[in-house]
């Protein structure tokens, strides 16, 4: 992972000294911005469900750990964004994530975003994931946002996935998502955003979709505090129904100073008759309680430490630590 990482950060800081310096006469703006960021998960409570097995969409994929796929012991991203100009930015992104020996993911992502004008901008962008020994996969992403005069905001956002199947078989499936997101500023302290998702695969013995709806409500108060609420809905085509309510409470301590509180209630429940071979229980639920501390060291350093701590019902119980750093490069 050091290796990899090593020769990322050559190649971002020899491509963004390309760009850097005289165009035409004129100074062009310049700016880069370096975020990287470490999490350890603590697992001092797990027990190993069950697989899961989905012979879908043309594989027969094995989802050994289906309650907590996004919770890696440890995990590492690396991020620069590059701005041309006052209009243009590229960001490159490296993300390593290892559970245990046998699961470890490399993802490389890169994104371009281009301001038209003043209310319109668009976005292209590609990310390849490796998934070690399973599958590999690439993905990419096209979409713009519309502001009319910066009280409503639309975001229509298209996603084509394709995967290939590494355990020899040669079987190959694809996937595509679309979503569209609302942003409406009620007052000069209020906002109100709605998101819709869909995603869709095909496969030779099934289909599979799902659709995922999120509002969103923020509120700031001249005390310094910002609270955002939000409810998240799920379904899909194995009957499985999800809801997720989330609070979020941002306090500004200082010049240099942030701190984020966060709770999150998760629950699902799949019909009993779509249960899948390995799969025990109808329901799933779960809590989550984040602290998050942002401290502005330098002008342009920040540092950031996050703490999680997460239980459910699958008897799963995890401390979840991140540490942080973005710097600013002019």
């Amino acid at each position: 992972m050091i290796k990899r990482t090593i020769i990322f950060t050559l190649v971002c800081i020899t491509f963004s000294s390309v760009f850097y310096g005289e165009s035409r006469g004129q100074k062009l703006f310049h700016a880069t911005r370096i975020k990287a960021e470490y999490q350890y998960s603590d697992y001092f409570e797990y027990e190993y469900p069950d697989p899961v097995y989905f012979n879908y969409p043309d594989v027969r994929y094995a989802v050994l750990r289906p309650y907590i796929a996004d919770f890696p012991e440890h995990r590492f991203l690396y991020r620069i964004i590059q701005d041309f100009d006052y209009k243009t930015s590229l960001t490159l992104r490296y993300h390593y994530s290892d559970l245990d020996v046998d699961t470890r993911q490399d993802s490389y992502a890169a994104k371009l975003n281009r301001k038209v004008n003043q209310n319109f901008s668009i976005s292209l962008g590609g990310q390849y994931t490796d998934l070690k020994d399973q599958l590999a996969g690439w993905m990419y992403e096209g979409g713009f946002s519309y502001s009319f005069a910066g009280f409503t905001i639309i975001q229509p956002h298209f996603f084509y996935y394709s995967n290939d199947d590494d355990t020899g078989s040669g079987n190959k499936s694809t996937a595509y998502s679309y979503s569209l997101l609302v942003r409406q500023a009620l007052n000069e302290v209020t906002a109100l955003q709605v998101k819709y998702t869909r995603f869709e695969s095909e496969g030779n013995t099934d289909d599979f979709n799902s659709n995922t709806l999120i509002g969103w409500l923020s509120r700031y108060f001249y005390s310094e505090t910002a609270v955002h609420l939000s409810f998240r809905y799920h379904w899909n085509s194995f009957d499985l129904k999800a809801y997720s309510p989330e609070v979020e409470v941002v306090h500004y301590l200082n010049w240099a100073s942030i701190i984020r509180f966060m709770y999150r209630y998760y629950s699902s429940e799949v019909e009993e008759d779509d249960l899948h071979s390995g799969q025990e229980s109808t329901s799933l639920s779960s809590h989550s309680a984040a602290a998050v501390l942002e401290y502005l060291i330098m002008s342009r350093l920040t540092l950031s430490a996050k703490y999680r701590f997460y239980l459910s019902n699958k008897d799963v119980k995890m401390n979840t630590y991140l540490l942080g750093l973005e710097w600013l490069l002019k």
